[in-house]
């Protein structure tokens, strides 16, 4: 009776052992199928790729044969050549944007000393003759030089003392605007005080001064000129907004110091003269009387008289 109730289980039992075999089969294949379709896959972009390396490959292959198609016209040293002067080039770059700046602030300037000071036709028919007579200046100054170029070739031993004495540093570019724009200022104050000597006719000046203040057109001074019983003495008597212009010009400097005659001074403010004559304008200086006769006194006054306009001051000069 117990043999006969238990087969039916046991049969049982088997055939669903049979069925979890199955489904772990399935699973497993499943599980297989899905790993090879990766592989498949992976396969495929690994292809992909390598078709891709390819014909990149193949586009430099073409590049390269043409440019070696082209082999005479291309010089790799030029082409080397050419990068390197481009990187030296570049390296340039800040120092000509400083320089750039630096010229676009004093064209600023000057064109706001044109806006502000020219309020007529006349103030500029009056500028563009100053600057003829600038320009003119200019050709005459280096004409002399090259003249004296040519003479120290000729004489060596007097090169040195030639040099000290005519020749200026030079400028830059931005130098030469600032000093265009200090001589446009020069004729601006001279052209105020011409219209000021009109409401006061009879002065006796027949030149404006080289040196007037742009907006007043009041005198400015050069010197300061001391009248001694047997000498003179030349003195600084600019204004501090002067001084630069001052201090480079070798004209103004060398007139410095104590003459004993009038000859003496005129070889050394001839200079200075001759560079007022081609301006049309006279530089101004103060006198002080420190002569003990009235004689000395005149004398050294007409040798000053023959260079410079005056002012006499009826105090002494004080250090």
């Amino acid at each position: 009776m117990d043999d006969q109730n238990s087969q039916p289980i046991v049969e049982v039992s088997l055939t669903e052992l049979a069925f979890i075999f199955f489904f772990i089969l399935l699973i497993f294949s499943s599980w297989k199928v899905n790993n090879l379709n990766e592989s498949i896959n992976e396969q495929k972009s690994e292809n992909n790729s390598l078709k891709n390396d390819i014909s990149n490959l193949e586009n430099t292959l073409d590049e390269a044969v043409k440019i070696e198609s082209f082999g005479s016209v291309i010089d790799p040293k030029a082409l080397i050549a050419d990068l390197a002067f481009s990187k030296e080039q570049a390296k340039k770059v800040p120092e000509l944007k400083k320089e750039n700046k630096k010229l676009t602030d004093s064209l600023a300037k000057y064109e706001s000393v044109m806006s502000d000071k020219l309020n007529s036709k006349a103030d500029f028919k009056v500028m563009m003759n100053r600057l003829n007579q600038l320009d003119e200046i200019t050709k005459l100054l280096e004409d002399t030089k090259k003249k004296e170029v040519s003479s120290n070739k000729k004489d060596a031993d007097g090169k040195a003392s030639v040099k000290n004495k005519t020749n200026q540093p030079d400028k830059t570019l931005s130098e030469e605007i600032e000093s265009l724009i200090q001589r446009q200022n020069d004729i601006l104050g001279q052209n105020v005080n011409l219209r000021n000597k009109l409401k006061k006719v009879g002065n006796g000046l027949d030149h404006p001064p080289c040196w007037a203040h742009p907006d007043t057109g009041e005198i400015e001074y050069l010197y300061d000129v001391i009248i001694n019983e047997e000498s003179l003495e030349f003195l600084p008597g600019w204004p501090q907004s002067r001084d630069a212009q001052a201090m480079n010009d070798n004209n103004i400097l060398m007139v410095l110091g104590q003459y004993k005659t009038n000859k003496d001074l005129w070889k050394k403010s001839t200079a200075i003269y001759q560079g007022s004559v081609a301006l049309k304008c006279r530089h101004f200086v103060r006198i002080y009387d420190h002569a003990r006769s009235k004689n000395s006194f005149k004398s050294y006054l007409l040798g000053i008289e023959s260079h410079f306009y005056k002012l006499l001051m009826r105090s002494e000069y004080a250090q």
